[in-house]
């Protein structure tokens, strides 16, 4: 596990279908000129309705990914944000929630959670080729010289120390 950045944690033991009105946020739009890709871009959402950048504003913005998440989003009005209990999360656990299926690459391929550290997905996957990861049928037909052979891509290792 990367203990890089912030997170929350549960004070306490939260029952499973618990509104955790205190961990709330606001979005707040913002221009294409505001963002600075990876200097100011980390607390930023992309509407789906209407391809609008949103930042979010408040202690909901610092909860994390995982593909197995204790918690999801819960809408309170347009632009307020909550998050609710999937379920029972002890105390000193982090709380999480899925940011979507493809906010990593596609289909999470490069997605770094603890759920995909563990399982051996994502990121963390044994696939060498990015087409592999993303279940990609490859054409032979269609293929040409400059296709790259699964042999040739390397994995990166992940940056920052490893905590275990």
């Amino acid at each position: 596990m990367f203990n890089l950045g912030a997170k929350v944690v549960a004070t306490k033991n939260i029952s499973s279908n618990i509104c955790l009105y205190e961990l709330c946020g606001q979005l707040y739009p913002i221009s294409n000129d505001f963002l600075k890709k990876g200097i100011n871009d980390f607390l930023t959402v992309t509407s789906c309705i209407n391809k609008k950048d949103y930042i979010f504003l408040g202690p909901i913005a610092f909860v994390n990914h995982d593909c197995q998440p204790n918690l999801e989003w819960y809408s309170r009005t347009k632009k307020l944000s909550c998050v609710k209990t999937v379920c029972n999360i002890y105390k000193g656990q982090e709380l999480t929630v899925f940011y979507g299926r493809d906010f990593f690459g596609m289909n999470n391929c490069e997605c770094q959670c603890v759920t995909c550290e563990n399982n051996g997905t994502g990121f963390f996957s044994k696939e060498k080729s990015i087409d592999a990861k993303l279940n990609l049928e490859v054409n032979d037909d269609q293929s040409t010289d400059a296709t790259a052979k699964a042999t040739d891509v390397k994995e990166f290792p992940p940056t920052g120390d490893k905590v275990g």
